[in-house]
């Protein structure tokens, strides 16, 4: 075997100073860099970033490269402290132990509670560093961990991964139910579609929401200039093939809707389910559920 060594002459040491350096703020801003979601690190935040992330990469891994058990509760202290005292990498680092074997619940709940403020997002960086069928997991610990901001986490949440948007409103609902018809109301909001709105209905129906207390919400959010909005109908003998309808509201009579223009249905497919356009009907509005016939 031949030995090899590297002669560095007196007057290349500063430069190779600064070279370090260099290469310390270039991973660090790479490491940002793959969560562009999140907002920018300062300089200095980018050197302590490096500096716990130095700390983390002498924790012990098994073959796969991920933290062994004892590991990741150390990584989980690490981050916590490194949050507590510098906020502005809550969202980074949480992303980065996630991606090393760090349990979500672990991770998530610990970075919450030192940076409470920063939880939606956490919640965001934590959703894109794992799998979307995690999101209502990541969503139901954030929301335990930091409940007055249930609605805020949920908003994060959807808008991270709109597919999983009834799973998380369930997730939110009962991680923190005296704060329920916000997160509705968030969740909704958050919905890219009526086709969304409407399993986040169903979603929050089976959480125990009232559908009065769906359909106020859904008036608010969706009213268009034309008077028209969504009414929520469940189906109490199958939830799932609960409907949207869409209709106007009576000038002249405050209890009546005009005919929908949109009926929506489930349709059981080995594939999942889709939506399926429908006729008209004439909705008389009770209080804030409408019948139709």
């Amino acid at each position: 075997m031949f030995g090899c060594a590297v002669l560095i002459r007196a007057p290349e040491l500063p430069v190779m100073r600064k070279l370090f350096l260099v290469g310390i703020l270039c991973s660090a801003t790479l490491l940002t860099a793959n969560f562009s979601f999140a907002a920018p690190l300062s300089a200095s935040a980018l050197v302590t970033q490096q500096n716990v992330m130095a700390e983390l990469a002498k924790l012990e891994k098994n073959t796969n490269g991920k933290y062994i058990r004892s590991s990741k509760t150390q990584a989980v202290t690490l981050i916590a402290e490194a949050i507590k005292k510098n906020p502005e990498l809550a969202a980074s680092l949480t992303a980065y132990v996630i991606g090393q074997g760090v349990g979500l619940t672990a991770a998530v709940t610990a970075a919450c509670k030192a940076a409470p403020e920063q939880a939606s997002a956490i919640t965001t960086a934590a959703i894109k560093a794992a799998p979307s069928a995690q999101a209502a997991l990541i969503t139901a610990a954030a929301v335990k961990a930091v409940p007055k901001q249930a609605a805020a986490i949920t908003t994060a949440a959807i808008l991270a991964v709109s597919t999983q948007a009834p799973a998380i409103t369930s997730a939110a609902v009962a991680a923190a139910p005296s704060y329920a018809s916000k997160v509705i109301e968030a969740a909704l909001k958050a919905a890219d579609s009526t086709e969304t709105r409407r399993l986040v209905s169903v979603a929050a129906s089976n959480a125990g929401v009232s559908v009065d207390v769906i359909n106020k919400l859904l008036e608010t959010i969706t009213k268009q200039t034309n008077g028209s909005f969504e009414v929520f109908q469940k189906d109490t003998n199958n939830a799932p093939t609960s409907t949207i309808i869409i209709g106007t509201s009576d000038n002249t009579n405050s209890n009546s809707l005009g005919i929908t223009g949109y009926t929506g249905s489930v349709l059981n497919t080995s594939t999942g389910t889709g939506s399926s356009g429908g006729g008209g009907s004439i909705c008389v509005k009770t209080s804030l559920t409408a019948s139709c016939s």
